[in-house]
């Protein structure tokens, strides 16, 4: 057993430090494989950025001096497993020596070694004698099998560089269960079994230091408050930077020079790729507008007007009208006064913003494919109602009555309320239900004369009918007004979400409300769940794409 020397720990139990043995065998010119671990603890990685070294690029000693004065051994299963320390110990200070093994009760076993000294390892000692011995607590893992080994020895080689190897020792004795952890400083092959002395092919002929620590899965209330993470020694660090500092320096770049190639051939593929989709998306813009051109020139398959007055011969400005409700003709177009002009030949910003983005939704919107009706087979009859941006009115078309919907004729329109109406419509195409409105196409000479055409009721929608016939109803016309509240109390939550479930209360919009967002509000409160837009297609809108 080998006392504290200039080139070595002392072997007898009153020194852990197995950090300084490595040390002390890295100056010998001594040297051992690189650590082989699972994943490399965070704490030690954080270290060696501060140090600005590479664990990659350190020797086997001295990547097992950082972990050890970090608080980490080695499993069989080349995990890091962390180690706390009990009380005013540290790192250096976990092994017993023969009086702390004695005194804990226990009888050890003596052999003797290669230079005649004596090492001792423990015999007879239980798993309450060992945990109450312990001087440190390892965090608890599987080991996967048994391990018929001491579980205390002092005594060792000098000369020879210990290993991390944790081991989870399980036994049961006298009807208990123990499980320890122990600390071998030797390969298992240079151990011999419990009960014995090593041989002269076992470390040779030499014993080991073994101690034991508490696994986390057994200890007391006091373990806890006397459990203290290691923080590392300023030494080890101070060593590793001065002989390690240019064969072990981490790269300042962080990068390697070698992927330079895949990423700039990645980069032209990308630039390639959204090179093509603008020229894809120009090409389409082109198209749109040539379709629009020609079907505001005449140059149409459309048949020739009919005899009936249509739509393009009447006066607008004298044409009746009828008060109408807000929710609806002027929800969807309500906003200031000032309007954008659409510029002869279309051109400029306006070309490639508003107007193409319009004609792209009536011209390749699946809802609205092959629903174009010619505008002249619109017989406008009478007004039913207008508001502040669009009116509805009353044609007679393929021999049947219908409702047109458009905005008014009698000022400039502005771009964005074209295109919202242009979205309106989109909106009524898709949907169907024999409760709603049947759509039955769209009509247009010009942007100015979009128009909307749907089934038409005689007999008005439910609520003026109701409104109406009030008489006929098996309910006194008070109690629609009495079931709004109590006591003329705000409607309570409950009665809020039941008609919102129901589809009876929807939110309203300011005119300074955005269009975009008034649109994006009015899908996304559809009754329907199948009819409101996807999560990814309402980053898509909010984008503003």
């Amino acid at each position: 057993m080998s006392p504290s020397s200039a080139d070595s720990i002392a072997l007898d139990g009153s020194s852990s430090d197995l950090s300084r043995q490595f040390y002390y065998r890295a100056k010998a010119n001594d040297s051992v494989a690189q650590v082989r671990l699972n994943s490399v603890p965070d704490t030690v990685l954080s270290r060696l950025d501060d140090l600005k070294l590479d664990w990659s690029k350190l020797p086997g000693l001295a990547q097992l001096a950082l972990l050890w004065d970090s608080g980490f051994a080695i499993n069989s299963k080349y995990d890091a497993v962390q180690t706390w320390t009990l009380g005013d110990h540290d790192m250096a200070t976990l092994a017993l020596t023969l009086d702390e093994y004695e005194a804990a009760g226990c009888l050890p076993k003596n052999c003797t070694e290669p230079d005649d000294t004596i090492m001792y390892e423990s015999r007879y000692c239980n798993g309450a004698q060992m945990n109450n011995a312990a001087k440190c607590v390892v965090q608890d893992f599987d080991d996967g099998g048994s391990y018929h080994a001491a579980m205390w020895g002092i005594g060792g080689n000098s000369e020879s560089a210990p290993t991390l190897r944790m081991v989870k020792h399980e036994w049961d004795q006298a009807g208990n269960s123990y499980e320890i952890m122990v600390l071998h400083t030797v390969t298992s092959d240079n151990e011999p079994g419990w009960d014995g002395c090593p041989t002269s092919n076992m470390n040779g002929g030499y014993g080991s230091l073994v101690f034991p620590c508490r696994t986390t899965a057994n200890i007391t209330a006091e373990n806890k408050e006397q459990m203290k993470d290691v923080t590392g020694s300023p030494w080890v660090s101070e060593w590793l930077v001065a002989d390690y500092k240019d064969t072990a320096r981490a790269d300042s770049s962080g990068f390697n020079k070698l992927l330079l190639v895949p990423i700039i051939l990645g980069a032209l593929v990308i630039l390639s790729l959204i090179g093509l989709v603008f020229y894809c998306k120009k090409k389409r813009q082109q198209r749109s507008l040539t379709e629009y051109e020609e079907s505001s020139t005449g140059e149409t398959p459309y048949v020739a007007n009919p005899p009936l007055k249509s739509f393009d011969q009447r006066d607008t400005i004298a044409r009746p009208t009828l008060a109408v409700s807000e929710d609806m003709t002027t929800a969807t177009y309500s906003g200031d006064d000032q309007t954008i002009q659409f510029p002869a030949g279309y051109g400029g910003e306006f070309v490639s913003g508003g107007l193409n983005t319009t004609l792209k939704v009536l011209l390749t919107s699946e809802y609205l494919v092959g629903t174009r009706i010619p505008l002249e087979h619109l017989i406008f009859e009478n007004a039913l109602s207008k508001g502040a941006s669009g009116e509805v009115w009353i044609c007679g078309y393929a021999g049947q009555k219908v409702a047109a919907k458009r905005l008014l004729q009698t000022k400039q329109s502005k771009a964005e309320d074209v295109h919202e109406f242009a979205l309106e419509i989109e909106l009524n195409a898709h949907l169907e239900h024999p409760n709603i409105g049947a759509f039955v196409g769209v009509a247009w000479s010009s942007l100015n004369t979009l128009t909307m055409v749907i089934e038409y009721f005689p007999l008005g929608d439910l609520q003026r009918y109701l409104k109406r016939n009030a008489d006929l109803l098996s309910w006194a016309r008070d109690k629609i007004h009495m079931a709004v509240g109590s006591d003329g109390k705000k409607t309570k939550p409950f009665h809020i979400l039941q008609e919102v479930m129901a589809g009876t209360l929807r939110p309203s919009f300011s005119q300074d409300c955005p269009p975009r967002i008034r649109r994006i509000g009015v899908l996304c409160c559809q009754h329907d769940p199948a009819r409101r837009p996807s999560a990814a297609q309402l980053v898509e809108m909010l984008q503003g794409n």
